[in-house]
């Protein structure tokens, strides 16, 4: 094995400018709010409280044999915390919005948070609240709060408070909400029954489409349960299916170095990149992830690779003879299935211990809101494009690297932590992530390829793409 000279000052700058690129999603990730990564958060915090809201009522109306079910798979939805948080997440855009830098819609996003105190009963917290907007608040919030008296307390609408309504909020459930509250207590039955007769109607697309979706995560358990015990009536041995060298050939320093320099360039080149006065339309969204993984491929060929006469197929497990690929989807099969039910259980124990997990850590408005374009982008980086190199850099290359220097378990602990760093999430979101970059790691180790890591972590992307596609975009 030829061991490149790698000098040390470059590596040693490399790993500065990763330690302030990583430090820098850390500490944002720690100490500012995931909003301001948005564009327009108050539209898709109002589609999430929207959809939200229509479904919890939706399950109320569900036979009783149902409803455990869907406890079971969400323990948070119908919950009293569930509206609270909701509420809570409405709070601190007011409180955002407060900023003079930061250009929310505060009016809308306030009275967003009024309908759901009044749909959750807090009427004091509200009729507080309304009072100072109609005593002290600046022209037009107290509008606002006239409106949300009339549909929550026993107060007469403002003339044409229907031209006013749709003028001041934009179209959404909770505005309808506020509109069928208004026109039932205003003496207009036709119009309250007409949109509680729309909103019954979109509840229930919701419902089945989350009936679908449980359908689908349940069934995902039971391929879990036949693929473990497939797996395990053989020994290990007798799965492995890919020539992939785990550790990887050349000494972990040298890999390490490597992946340092690489990821030191991948950052300069996507600061760079993003001054270009393309980098921000949504077509270039899939060849983001080309920016930080070709300069560690490109070093690891010129200095790894082709020097020993290696190729990155053979030595990661991606040339896979036909026959064999019956065993890499038994292992994607036991991948998908493992990091869905782990992310199952962290979600659910997180809603126990009340641990925060922010909806706009992983909200992509691309996906909910974006033209064609756009969305089909967002969904090729999401599915394809992301798995597919974020694979080959943290298990490929990252987890090879450190198999060589470290026992199996410390490297799977400590590739998982870097690849959890890197995404920037709360708790809930880092174990979730973590516990993703184990399985793969894995899945990779065992099966001799990192195929069907690809292909699990496509598969999963793919089912949350699916639900924010069903949940939020879908009408």
């Amino acid at each position: 094995m030829k061991i490149p000279r790698l000098r040390s000052w470059p590596t040693v700058l490399s790993g500065l400018i990763l330690f302030l690129g990583v430090g820098f999603i850390v500490l944002t990730s720690l100490f500012l709010s995931p909003l301001l990564s948005l564009s327009y958060p108050e539209r898709g915090l109002a589609r999430v409280a929207e959809r939200t809201v229509r479904l919890r009522e939706a399950v109320q109306r569900v036979p009783s044999w149902e409803r455990p079910l869907h406890a079971f798979c969400d323990p948070s939805l119908g919950t009293q915390e569930e509206l609270s948080q909701l509420l809570e997440w409405h709070r601190e855009l007011v409180r955002l919005s407060k900023n003079p830098a930061v250009l929310y819609n505060l009016p809308v996003i306030m009275t967003h948070a009024g309908v759901l105190e009044g749909e959750s009963g807090w009427l004091e917290v509200l009729d507080k609240q309304t009072r100072n907007w109609l005593a002290r608040a600046p022209h037009p919030v107290p509008l606002y709060g006239l409106l949300l008296r009339a549909a929550y307390f026993e107060e007469p609408a403002p003339q044409h408070w229907a031209g006013l309504l749709h003028e001041l909020l934009p179209p959404d459930g909770l505005r309808d909400r506020l509109e069928e509250r208004i026109a039932h207590k205003n003496g207009e039955p036709t119009r309250a029954d007409a949109i509680r007769k729309a909103e019954h109607q979109a509840g229930l697309r919701i419902l089945w489409r989350y009936r679908l979706l449980t359908a689908l995560d349940l069934a995902l358990l039971v391929l879990f349960g036949a693929a473990g015990i497939l797996f395990f009536s053989r020994s290990p041995e007798f799965w492995r299916a890919g020539p992939a060298s785990v550790p990887l050939p050349w000494p972990a320093p040298a890999g390490m170095a490597v992946l340092v320099r690489g990821c030191a360039l991948g950052i300069l080149l996507t600061l760079a990149f993003a001054f270009l006065p393309f980098a921000s339309h949504p077509a270039w969204m899939p060849f983001s992830y080309l920016l930080w993984t070709l300069p560690i491929l490109w070093l690891a060929q010129r200095a790894l690779l082709r020097p020993n006469h290696l190729t990155l197929r053979q030595e990661l497990g991606l040339a896979v003879p036909l026959k064999q690929w019956g065993k890499l989807l038994l292992f994607a099969a036991l991948g998908l299935g493992a990091d869905s039910l782990g992310g199952w259980l962290i979600g659910s124990a997180g809603s126990f211990l009340r641990l925060p997990n922010h909806w706009a850590e992983s909200f992509d408005a691309d996906l909910v809101f974006g033209a064609p374009v756009a969305f089909w982008s967002s969904l090729a980086g999401i599915v394809f494009v992301g798995p597919f190199f974020e694979e080959l850099i943290f298990r490929g290359f990252l987890y090879g690297t450190l198999r060589g220097r470290l026992g199996m378990s410390a490297a799977l602990a400590v590739s998982a932590g870097i690849f959890s760093m890197v995404h920037g999430y709360g708790a809930v979101g880092f174990l979730t992530v973590f516990w993703s970059g184990v399985v793969f790691a894995w899945v990779y180790e065992k099966s001799g390829s990192l195929w069907p890591a690809i292909a699990a972590h496509g598969a999963g992307n793919l089912l949350y793409s699916l639900n924010v596609i069903a949940m939020l975009r879908m009408s």
